[in-house]
């Protein structure tokens, strides 16, 4: 796979997906947001960790008039905002793409996130900062309200990351082919999760004037490089 060819160019809202567990259709803007981000993120960095988790609310957090829950996206957005002040304090770049998902069966929305971050920097700790963010957030000691995807496209245990290396320029014959697997490995299994995340039957519950989803910003200097590499 050449991540150059990795633009859906659907013209349309929708587009037909067929995932590694079954057909279904997508919101293919949102699934391009998704796709320009590793792009982006590969350009600029020979390694990339990935990591895709979902953010829940603690039982009876709508009800619960101290919270002053509303049904909007405010918590989201506050936990991106201190998650970005607190990997920019340690010169980590960083893009994400969040959606939200909600069930009829529950009062609160749900959001399946994905954080991209220059793996040449490597912080243990994310996890553990993820976990305490949205604990801070949603005003909770209950655990277990950040949920990893730990597992690839093949249905293996990937753990809570994956980190998407470029080949090295100077690896050569059987060297340069396991590299070059590996990295056509993390794509596809960052492209199912990336059919996941934007599929139809799960965002559609999203109320009226409330955003489906949100993206982190790409400076200037990196739509420069973008378009120029395409």
């Amino acid at each position: 796979m050449i991540i150059k060819d990795i633009t859906a160019n659907s013209p349309s809202e929708i587009m037909h997906c067929h995932g590694f567990y079954g057909e279904y259709f997508c919101y293919s803007k949102i699934f391009q947001e998704i796709i320009q981000r590793i792009k982006l993120m590969a350009l600029k960095h020979e390694q990339v960790l990935i990591m895709k988790f979902d953010l829940l609310f603690p039982l009876g957090y709508a009800i619960d008039m101290n919270h002053e829950y509303d049904g909007s996206n405010k918590e989201i957005s506050e936990f991106f905002r201190m998650f970005k002040e607190d990997v920019y304090s340690y010169g980590i770049d960083i893009q994400y793409v969040w959606v939200r998902d909600q069930s009829e069966l529950f009062l609160t929305q749900y959001y399946h996130c994905i954080i991209l971050l220059n793996a040449n920097i490597m912080d243990t700790s994310i996890p553990e900062n993820l976990s305490l963010l949205w604990s801070r957030v949603v005003d909770t000691s209950i655990q277990g309200m950040v949920r990893y995807t730990n597992h690839d496209y093949l249905g293996n245990n990937v753990g809570n990351s994956l980190v998407l290396r470029r080949p090295v320029l100077t690896a050569k014959g059987e060297e340069l082919r396991q590299q070059k697997m590996e990295f056509d490995y993390i794509l596809e299994t960052y492209f199912q999760w990336a059919y996941d995340m934007s599929k139809v039957n799960s965002l559609s519950q999203t109320p009226k004037h409330i955003k489906r989803y949100g993206v982190s910003r790409i400076p200037t200097k990196d739509v420069a490089e973008y378009l120029l590499d395409r």
